[in-house]
């Protein structure tokens, strides 16, 4: 079949390889041994492919197996990614595919017949790129290479899930100049001897022969004014001749549709040819499409589609308005709960404004709006210098390439959220981009240039900025001093409005004056004082408290500065900032500057064991919470091969999606299209569709997870606050002992949540004084705590609220303080020293272990008299204080049970239970209520090994339900209230409600309409 297929081909044997690719002669390398190839000739077969060389490979997973001669036979070596990754491949995935249709997808393979199947295929995961355009952290890499699909596997309602043919061209760096066509599949039995087999060999063997080939098109503005005139910006460039090339092109769109050619000579090969297109102008708004070939002798050599929009201000003006409504977005009036993704362009990824495609953008918008997405999350993570080159001269073409997109955003109804700056806002010069007046007047004159131009177009809002840091551009993800003098300045004036006196900062930080330094010239905290040691040698670290807050505070002045500018743009529409996990562990925080903003957002990235506490922790009450970044990190096991799988993967997803809707406003996926020209192997993991175009199992969980939230949509309002507040006390969090404040906290949560199955909320110290209305008040290890906190929670107590204290309270910088003694729970703060120790509850006793480094930094409250737990009252509420920290003891077990005997106690005295259903699970199973004015929504989430079924009472309406949870996955159920009639549910097992089975199937979103079910299905 091979001497058939491949014509004008010498076949060589492992031992004449290596000498054959070493002699320079060699057009095209095929290796038509699947998964194997020969490890002798592994150096030549690199240096080939390093200086250009073409490649066919045929069947499996590309250079996985090595193969060695041992005597008279091969043996094949371990499966290994080690020479895929050489190659920038790093993970060829394996997806059956025995019940998928095949289709190709290049003209070039338009006479290979359909009828044939393959068992699996391999998808590439690809880094197309070894350098970064920018030393900067976002930075787009290089594009080294491009690779497309040439024959889909499709399902049968047309979804490609794998594509087992691609081609791989190299523009730049180690393999430039080289094609590789790889058809990565295990084909059915008799496929190879077929006739269909030979004219896919004979048609890919001919693509690859050609050689990388470059052909780029860009419109030379992506919109353009009725009337205005139209062009396209054309690149080609191949590593071989093609003398006397074609370039013709079709142009359709409303009221026009031509045909037409470029009438120079076009000689493709080494030297690049740089051709601008006109096209007729046209006076009809709409999109204009255009379809282009490069012919030569030889046949066709290229393809592209591009295109551009003739302003259409109808379109871009009446686009729906997206809003902030309380605890939702609202468009027409009605929630929203958000279905979304990150998107720019599957093929320049974030060079999207640069290089921009409307045809491209039409195609992925559409597809999205099927999917069920109606919200979009782009913007700039980098190049702001290309944008704006110097104070107030913005690039028109950027400009209207955004505009673009808005107008296919707004034609499939999809709102969009444009990200400003990622991690620092750009200085555009040399100062401190938060505190140096000049800089932040440019930033100014950037953020405006945007504003002013889409001020009016009501689907659009603002992210000011993705992940931000302080102050060090060279410490991102940290808050760290950058030691100007602005900054300097600055700590100073708002060190002289905190404190009193100058005497109050040296007894807060404990320092001499010398070690200080003098009023109004206060030192700013050393490196060293920002993180935990066990001596500190001169170092001060209570200095640390306080330099966070400034933080905070510099943070949220610079959010100030940039919303005024957008307000004063003519803008209203919504304003956010982009912030993930570093929000709750001591980066800026919405809770410092969530009131300036008409969202708040978290980004569930690492903390997979805390995603509930993560969104409680970023909840800013009565404002939306969007969980506006996530998606599944990339590790990898020693081997290098990837630690989850993709089914895996999709679990995981799948329970921050529905976490995100049950306790938050929505999601947003990172990211459409996986980012495959980043420098970066996390990147290049992540994604809904791979670098080959096809869904991963994640596109399962979007498509489903959105007919749920489309009903949902018509229930969902205010719901009931939880009653069970737990306190992150931020003077912990922002010292050097921070990883003791998110022990204790996510313990708490967890507790609650999933041991007791009681909702709860979260909240920060600085906010202590807006609680009005818990019944509990869970304070978890406040060995740090401003005294405006402490009041605050004072007055809750007197109010009727019941605080349980864990632990020594100490004030903001650590010292002791008389606020015990003074409520009768006198004491002193001392040292835990002892592994095992007993904490006294209201009827019982738990035993409590402390290891490792706790017995060193850990503390505990000796009440004068002995004992381990006090109770006081005070007006109607009462104090229940343990002396040990419960949440930093390694036997969780005591945690639920001591928080059980109080929760009893408070259901006792109010007279019902805290929590409004019962419920019967297996241990690491988290059911979440949130109950709304006209219907209840349950969330159920595994955590656990092995499925089980979950059965829960509500005790509104009395439903009883029975749900099936597979290991590490979710489901949702809706129930109308008050009689808890099923509304929806979202789920992948069985379902009962009432003991009448609704649902015994596989992946679904059901809805029940007057008792008739409407199905959501893949297939």
């Amino acid at each position: 079949m091979l001497e058939a297929a491949l014509a004008h081909s010498e076949f060589a044997g492992e031992d004449q390889l290596g000498a054959a690719l070493s002699a320079g002669n060699v057009a095209l390398l095929v290796l038509p041994y699947g998964s194997a190839f020969p490890l002798a000739a592994w150096p030549q077969i690199l240096s080939y492919l390093e200086r250009g060389g073409n490649l066919l490979t045929i069947g499996g997973a590309p250079f996985s197996v090595p193969v060695q001669r041992q005597r008279q036979s091969f043996v094949p070596g371990r499966p290994t990614v080690a020479y895929q990754k050489a190659l920038l491949i790093n993970q060829a995935w394996p997806i059956p595919a025995q019940d998928l249709l095949l289709r190709t997808a290049h003209p070039s393979l338009s006479s290979v017949g359909g009828g044939w199947r393959v068992r699996r295929a391999w998808s590439l995961m690809a880094r197309l790129s070894d350098e970064d355009y920018y030393a900067r952290t976002g930075s787009q890499g290089v594009a080294c290479a491009q690779i497309e699909p040439l024959v889909e596997a499709v399902s049968a309602d047309g979804r490609t899930l794998a594509v087992p043919v691609v081609m791989l061209d190299h523009y730049h760096n180690r393999f430039a100049g080289g094609r590789w066509v790889m058809l990565n599949f295990e084909a059915e039995d008799g496929f190879n001897a077929s006739e269909e087999a030979i004219q896919l060999l004979s048609s890919c063997q001919r693509l690859a022969l050609r050689g990388a080939i470059q052909f780029d098109v860009r419109p030379a503005f992506a919109t353009v004014a009725p009337g205005e005139a139209a062009g396209l910006v054309i690149h080609c460039r191949a590593w071989q001749e093609f003398p006397g090339a074609m370039l013709t092109y079709r142009l359709e769109g409303p009221g026009i549709e031509s045909a037409g050619q470029y009438n120079h000579p076009l000689d493709i090969g080494h030297t690049p040819q740089h051709i601008h297109l006109a096209l007729p102008a046209s006076s009809e708004p709409g999109l204009r499409t255009v379809h282009l070939r490069l012919r030569s002798d030889s046949g066709l050599l290229a393809e592209a589609e591009s295109g551009f929009w003739v302003r259409d201000e109808a379109l871009l003006r009446g686009s729906e308005s997206l809003r902030a409504s309380g605890e939702w977005f609202a468009r027409q009036g009605q929630p929203l709960p958000i279905v979304g993704t990150t998107y720019m362009a599957g093929r320049v990824h974030r060079q999207f404004l640069w290089q921009p495609n409307p045809a491209i953008w039409e195609r992925d918008f559409a597809a999205m709006q099927a999917a069920g997405i109606n919200f979009v999350r782009t913007g700039v993570w980098t190049g702001y210098e290309q944008i704006m080159l110097e104070p107030g001269i913005v690039r028109e073409d950027i400009l209207r390439a955004l505009e673009a997109f808005l107008h296919s955003a707004a034609r499939h109804s999809i709102a969009v959220q444009f990200c400003l700056f990622a991690f620092q806002p750009d200085a555009f010069g040399k100062g401190n981009p938060y505190l140096d007046p000049e800089m932040r007047a440019r930033q100014e004159e950037y953020v405006s240039a945007f504003v002013r131009r889409f001020k009016d177009v009501p689907c659009l809002s603002w992210d000011l900025i993705n992940e931000p840091s302080q102050f060090d551009p060279q410490a991102l993800f940290r808050q760290r001093p950058n030691y100007d003098i602005h900054e300097f300045r600055a700590w100073n004036t708002w060190l002289r409005e905190r404190y009193g006196s100058y005497e109050q900062i040296l007894a807060a930080w404990n320092m001499t004056p010398e070690q200080a330094g003098a009023p109004g010239q206060l030192r700013l905290p050393r490196l060293s004082e920002l993180s935990y040691r066990q001596r500190w040698q001169g170092d001060k670290p209570l200095i640390a408290n306080d330099w966070h807050l400034f933080c905070q505070w510099a943070f949220a002045d610079w959010v100030a500065q940039m919303v005024r500018t957008i307000r004063a743009g003519g803008s209203e529409q919504m304003i956010t900032v982009g912030q993930d996990e570093g929000a709750v562990d001591g980066r800026p925080s919405p809770w410092f500057h969530g009131q300036l903003l008409d969202h708040s957002c978290i980004h569930t990235w690492w903390l997979n064991d805390a995603l509930l506490w993560d969104e409680l922790c970023a909840a800013i009450p009565g404002k939306p919470l969007l969980v506006q970044e996530t998606g599944i990190m990339q590790y990898e096991q020693l081997d290098e091969c990837s630690r989850r799988d993709e089914e895996n993967r999709a679990r995981l997803l799948e329970r921050k999606f529905v976490l995100a809707l049950a306790a938050g406003a929505g999601y947003v996926q990172w990211l459409w299209n996986t980012n495959t020209h980043m420098n970066d192997d996390n990147e290049v993991a992540i994604g809904a569709l791979r670098a080959d175009g096809s869904e991963k199992p994640e596109m399962r969980c979007t498509r489903l997870t959105a007919p749920f939230a489309q009903v949902l949509a018509r229930y969902a309002g205010p719901s009931r606050a939880a009653r069970i507040v737990v306190v992150q006390t931020q003077s912990v969090l922002y010292s050097v002992l921070q990883p003791l404040s998110l022990q204790a906290t996510q313990a708490a949560v967890r507790a609650l949540a999933y041991d007791l199955s009681i909702p709860c909320r979260v909240v920060g110290e600085n906010a202590i004084a807006a609680e009005h209305d818990a019944d509990l008040i869970v304070l978890p290890y406040p060995r740090a705590l401003s005294e405006a906190a402490w009041q605050g929670l004072l007055d809750a107590v007197r109010r009727g609220g019941t605080l349980l204290i864990s632990g020594p309270v100490g004030d903001g910088h650590f010292h002791a303080s008389s606020w015990l003694g003074k409520l009768g729970l006198a004491g002193s703060i001392a040292p835990i020293t002892a592994r095992s120790a007993w904490q006294d509850g209201l009827a019982s006793r738990f035993a409590l272990t402390y290891s490792g480094e706790a017995l060193n930094v850990v503390d505990r409250w000796a009440f004068e008299g002995g004992g381990t737990l006090r109770q006081v009252q005070l007006g109607s509420g009462r104090i229940v204080m343990c002396s040990y920290p419960l949440e930093l003891n390694d036997n969780h077990d005591a945690i639920p049970a001591l928080y059980r005997e109080v929760i009893e106690w408070e259901s006792k005295r109010l007279g019902h239970p805290l929590s409004e259903f019962a419920a019967v699970k297996q241990p690491g199973v988290l059911i979440w209520q949130r109950r709304f004015e006209r219907a209840t929504l349950y969330a159920f989430v595994s955590e656990a090994a092995a499925a089980g079924e979950v059965q829960l009472t509500d005790r509104e309406s009395g439903a009883r339900v029975s749900v099936w949870l597979d290991s590490e996955r979710a489901s949702m159920l809706l129930l109308g209230r008050p009689d808890g009639t099923p509304l929806a549910a979202y789920l992948h097992g069985r379902l009962a409600v009432n003991d009448v089975e609704l649902w015994a199937g596989s992946d679904a979103a059901v809805s029940w309409v007057n008792g008739q079910a409407q199905v959501t299905q893949l297939h």
